[in-house]
């Protein structure tokens, strides 16, 4: 692939840097358009909430477990049926 490394865009008076990545509308999208940083980062946030849960899985019920993942976990994996256009598939 090649690259324009000696490109240097400038909006107002400002130097624009390239990036690697970009994180749009929580979508991270990588130059060469994979999904990897953006798998990655959902990994993390995704971990993040899942641990706290099973701290605190003990002092709730089952059906307000079930509404926390509905609420805090679920719509990541949603979102980014939405995007690409296959959420039909998605249960």
């Amino acid at each position: 692939m090649q690259t324009c490394q000696n490109v240097k865009l400038v909006i107002d008076h400002e130097n624009l840097e390239c990036e690697d990545s970009i994180k749009y509308l929580g979508v991270v999208i990588h130059k060469y358009l994979t999904w990897n940083e953006h798998i990655e980062s959902l990994i993390a946030k995704v971990n993040q909430i899942i641990g706290l849960l099973n701290r605190i899985q003990y002092l709730l019920p089952l059906d307000a477990r079930v509404a926390l993942y509905n609420t805090l976990i679920r719509p990541f994996f949603e979102f980014a049926f939405t995007i690409s256009g296959d959420r039909d598939n998605f249960t």
